[in-house]
């Protein structure tokens, strides 16, 4: 069932329900692209608490008016995927760079003096 057909199909109280939802829904997704494009950006933030993303029901057919606003978000969901694949990868090098430093030091054992007697 394409847009128009499932648009003619709605009562006008309907129609704005309907659209509500999808910009509800893209809402959604565009602040969780947000928020892992400002991690990127600022590797030194505290991780924000993850909510477990749950697919919206029901929504139909996405209307031909956010179609635009909907394909920008895909890119930037792709972008920033492969953005975390290659920070992801960076941050694994460095551990085991760091690993490999830490295998040919000697074992740093703490040593204490007691000098009170």
């Amino acid at each position: 069932m394409g847009v128009s057909s499932m648009n003619e199909n709605l009562t006008e109280t309907e129609a704005p329900d309907f659209h509500q939802a999808w910009v509800s829904a893209l809402t959604v997704l565009e602040l969780d692209v947000d928020r892992a494009e400002e991690l990127l950006r600022c590797r030194d933030a505290e991780l924000p608490e993850l909510a477990v993303w749950t697919p919206p029901t029901s929504l139909g057919t996405l209307p031909r008016t956010l179609l635009e606003r909907a394909q920008v978000l895909h890119e930037r969901q792709l972008k920033i995927a492969e953005a975390l694949v290659g920070a992801i990868a960076a941050n694994r090098a460095q551990s085991a760079m760091i690993e490999a430093i830490s295998a040919t030091l000697p074992d740093a054992r703490p040593v204490f003096v007691d000098r009170a007697c």
